[in-house]
Parts: structure tokens; C-alpha cells; sequence
């Protein structure tokens, strides 16, 4: 996982992964802002959650 959207009692964070070099991280903070705009209320977990499970039923 490169990175995720997270918000806790109304604070928003964007975990980057730190082994992503320097212009992925730019990309992936980029990313997940756009979540933290455009989807607020939704945590990026529960997009992982759902995808790998619809990964796992597709296989």
C-alpha cells in the first residue's frame, strides 16, 4: 500500500508511504487529497476493505 485517507473525530490524515520515492509521493498525496475533498466522510480502509474483497470473489 502506497497510501490512505483516514479521518478520526473530524481530523483528516493522508498516510504516504515512506519508501515511495519523492515524485510518487507527490502523486500519491495528490490522490488522496482529492479523497479528502471530494469524499470527506469516507476512510480510504473502507475502500480497501471492499476492493479486496471484490478482488478475491473475481478470482
Amino acid at each position: 500500500m502506497l497510501g490512505y485517507y483516514t479521518k478520526n473525530f473530524r481530523i483528516k490524515m493522508i498516510h504516504i508511504n515512506e519508501t515511495a520515492g519523492d515524485h510518487k509521493k507527490e502523486f500519491i498525496c495528490a490522490h488522496e487529497l482529492g479523497h479528502a475533498i471530494m469524499d470527506p466522510d469516507t476512510n480510504t480502509s473502507f475502500y480497501k476493505k471492499t476492493l479486496f474483497l471484490y478482488a478475491i470473489k473475481r478470482n
